[in-house]
């Protein structure tokens, strides 16, 4: 059967008013449910949660007697000499968040006045910025969204929590800073997250956006989802706040210069490099 232009018309009507109810009711739930285009993300990160084994020993730890020590299998988890004391102290141990880490993780681990001058230290950093399939062409500039003083997405939630299901590697000990690149994918679609490795001496002024692609390790972007659009952000010019001051990596930190602390001093992978009027400058 043939249909007639009105017919056809009708039709397509139809089919742009049911297109529109559509549009209008996944905003509506953008704005009003944010967490129901979230419920991905949220039970691949509950299923990752189940399925970790932070000590190694085949007890998951949501099983595990003792899931930040490694133990015996025959009792449930725990050393064979362990008694109840020793497995409530491991337990006390575990962090649902972090696992086996502290809450304020490995900034913690580093006395801020063993370093010279006496800098405040960050363990990684967040960007922030809408790059859809590198629509922007590393023409984009922005401020850093945080520094973190321990892992972004971890300890730190990232913006709209979009870094913070995804089981990202934090290594413990690292020469290389990281940053955290959270990619805005606007109003109907979920955020992307991406992570890089920075070396020593890349800095963040304060005072203008600049390049940071030069310094970003080669091969160590990451995305546990695949996601190919937070790496575009690494192509765009950042610049540091005054709350942080400029920013330089040395030895996995990055170390904030601000006003005030004039003419103090900071060892890079050998080079020597001196806080002046909030900026990192070689001496």
């Amino acid at each position: 059967m043939f249909l007639n232009k009105k017919g056809a018309e009708q039709i397509w009507w139809k089919l742009m008013t049911l297109l529109i109810a559509i549009v209008v009711l996944m905003v509506a739930v953008r704005i009003f449910f944010p967490g129901v285009l979230g419920v991905g993300d949220d039970i691949r990160g509950q299923f990752r949660s189940v399925q970790t084994d932070s000590d190694g020993d085949g007890f998951r730890d949501f099983q595990d007697d003792c899931p930040c020590t490694y133990g015996d299998l025959g009792n449930s988890g725990c050393p064979s000499d362990y008694e109840l004391l020793e497995k409530a102290a491991d337990q006390d141990s575990y962090n649902s968040d972090t696992e086996c880490g502290k809450t304020n993780t490995d900034q913690s681990e580093v006395d801020v006045s063993s370093f010279e001058g006496g800098f405040e230290h960050y363990r990684s950093i967040e960007i922030f910025g809408d790059d859809d399939n590198g629509e922007v062409l590393g023409a984009g500039t922005g401020e850093i969204a945080q520094a973190c003083v321990g892992m972004v997405g971890r300890e730190c939630h990232s913006e709209d929590n979009d870094c913070d299901v995804d089981e990202f590697s934090y290594p413990k000990n690292s020469d290389y800073c990281l940053i955290m690149a959270s990619e805005d994918d606007g109003i109907l679609d979920p955020h992307d997250c991406g992570q890089a490795s920075f070396g020593s001496g890349a800095i963040i002024s304060q005072s203008g956006v600049a390049s940071i692609k030069e310094y970003m390790v080669r091969g160590s972007y990451l995305s546990i989802d695949d996601e190919a659009d937070p790496e575009g952000l690494f192509s765009w010019r950042w610049e540091s706040s005054s709350e942080y001051g400029s920013l330089i990596c040395s030895s996995g930190f990055w170390f904030g210069c601000k006003d005030g602390q004039e003419g103090r001093s900071l060892e890079v992978s050998g080079k020597n490099y001196v806080c002046n009027s909030g900026e990192w400058v070689k001496s």
